[in-house]
């Protein structure tokens, strides 16, 4: 059975080995060496990446059989015995201060607000707790992190080890696997012991910083998102970044953003509800003038009419305030190229729209269309407003004799 280095030695960057056997997994050129650097995916962390012999590493996984399996981006050369086997040493190191940092934080939310961990991701993207814990106040992950951070600027010793069951029993474990195997502890100064079999690093200062981004409800009770060494500085610099272009933009020193942003969007927020109630205004007066301006008959008056380019929310608006007033048909329309129809009527007219938007929609070759009994629309179709409006018409036209209740 081969094995892998990288546990024991994370720092190991390559190594030379020999090929023990070439093969295929799901449909990919793969290798087993007879020794290995790379991690094997597995306990939340992803496999390490690199080459074999210059070709590109894609993946590392351990096999029902315990061998640890190399996916490749294109098989060895036929033959091929002796090799060096080198990681890509960036990824590793990134792996270990996460992983590391882990522990740190796991261990912090411990002991400040009694949470236990149920679950470690870590990704390309991102690098997740899950929590056993209902809910975190906002300064309780502010004394995790402070916590957190005092421990990597401590720079206490990370150590692997595999002891038996008397120093376990003393070592008192943040978390005991399952295992019939002997566990493989890692210990950060005599802050945290927990059973590993992922890369860290040597000291806790190597962690460089932690820095919580968010906590948010999950399956097991709070899902936390964190970023640690490079990513903790590439995301202060996104930030930091963005920061300055919100400063440069409002024209104010990056500690004022806050507050001006604030005074901003509660004008934004006045503005907009000034805005809503003109609108209101204008559709109540477009609705008069429509009404005074509808062809009338059999107890009814029919509002037929086409625009460009009219907000789908205002067609709407506007045909539930025709609808709202007695014996009223509405039919209207947006023409564009997603071109939209609304067809209406008033609570006292027998009508059923669903049929007459039917119509409507296979004459202009749209579809998707319906609603109910006296509110159907549709879209999905080009149109000019020309063509709209004789489509409607049309519509108006073969409208149904209907009585007006109680006429």
């Amino acid at each position: 059975m081969n094995s892998s280095r990288a546990a024991a030695d994370s720092y190991l960057r390559s190594l030379d080995t020999q090929v023990q056997a070439q093969l295929q997994v799901d449909g990919c050129p793969a290798v087993v060496l007879q020794q290995t650097c790379f991690y094997p995916e597995g306990g939340g962390q992803p496999s390490d990446t690199g080459t074999i012999a210059g070709v590109p590493v894609l993946a590392v996984q351990t096999q029902a059989t315990g061998e640890i399996v190399h996916t490749l981006a294109q098989p060895l050369p036929a033959g091929t015995m002796h090799v060096t086997a080198s990681i890509n040493w960036l990824r590793r190191f990134d792996h270990m201060q996460q992983h590391t940092g882990q522990h740190i934080l796991s261990q912090s939310f411990l002991q400040v607000a009694g949470a236990t961990t149920a679950g470690f991701h870590l990704s390309a993207q991102r690098v997740t707790i899950d929590l056993a814990h209902a809910a975190f106040r906002t300064e309780q992950l502010v004394q995790v992190e402070q916590l957190a951070n005092r421990i990597v600027q401590s720079n206490l010793p990370v150590q692997v080890s595999f002891p038996g069951s008397e120093q376990l029993a003393a070592l008192q474990l943040r978390k005991v696997p399952e295992v019939d195997a002997p566990l493989r502890v890692v210990s950060i100064g005599d802050f945290d012991s927990t059973a590993c079999a992922g890369t860290h690093v040597a000291q806790s200062a190597e962690v460089s910083l932690i820095k919580i981004i968010k906590a948010e409800r999950s399956k097991s009770g709070q899902r936390v998102e964190f970023c640690c060494g490079q990513r903790a500085l590439e995301d202060y610099q996104r930030k930091h970044a963005t920061l300055s272009r919100a400063a440069a933009a409002l024209s104010c020193a990056p500690g004022d953003v806050d507050g001006l942003l604030a005074q901003q969007l509660a004008a934004q927020q006045q503005l907009t509800k000034q805005l809503r109630a003109a609108r209101d205004a204008l559709l109540q007066h477009e609705c008069a003038l429509l009404l005074s301006q509808a062809a009338a008959g059999s107890g009814r008056r029919v509002v037929c009419r086409a625009w460009n380019a009219r907000a789908p929310e205002e067609l709407r608006e506007l045909a539930r305030l025709l609808a709202g007033q007695p014996g009223v048909v509405a039919l209207l329309g947006c023409a564009g190229e997603q071109a939209r129809v609304v067809l209406t009527c008033a609570a006292d007219l027998a009508l059923d729209m669903r049929p007459l938007l039917t119509g409507l929609l296979l004459q202009l070759g749209g579809e998707g269309g319906g609603g109910q009994q006296r509110l159907a629309q549709g879209g999905g179709f080009k149109a000019t407003e020309s063509a709209l409006q004789a489509a409607l018409d049309a519509v108006a036209v073969a409208l149904p004799k209907v009585q007006v209740a109680g006429g």
